[in-house]
C-alpha cells in the first residue's frame, strides 16, 4: 500500500493530536519487573529472527519481533505457565 507524503503527515498529525498521556500501569514498574524485562530482552536479543529484524528494519522491527516471539512462547490460557527469557510466566485471567 502506498501513501503520499501529505497523507502520511495527516496520519501522523491525527495520531499526535489523539494521544492522551498514560496515567495507569506505573504501579507495575517495580525493580523485580524491570529485571524480568531485561532478562527477557537479553534472551530474545540473541535470537536470529530478532537480529535479522534489527538489521533489516531497525529497532522498531526488532521490538515487534520480540513481541511476536514472546506471545508465541507465553502461556495461552489462564493458569498455564511458560518459560520466557529464563523466567516462568503465568497467564492471568479466568480459566476457560
Amino acid at each position: 500500500m502506498k501513501i503520499t507524503k501529505s497523507e502520511l503527515k495527516k496520519i501522523i498529525r491525527e495520531e499526535l493530536e489523539a494521544k492522551t498521556p498514560v496515567q495507569e500501569g506505573f504501579e507495575n514498574l517495580t525493580p523485580e519487573n524491570l529485571e524480568i524485562l531485561m532478562k527477557a530482552v537479553q534472551h530474545f536479543a540473541t535470537q536470529p529472527a530478532v537480529a535479522a529484524a534489527l538489521a533489516t528494519g531497525g529497532l522498531v522491527a526488532a521490538v515487534a519481533k520480540i513481541k511476536e516471539l514472546m506471545q508465541s512462547e507465553a502461556p495461552a490460557h489462564a493458569g498455564q505457565s511458560a518459560e520466557v527469557g529464563g523466567q516462568t510466566v503465568y497467564a492471568k485471567g479466568t480459566k476457560d
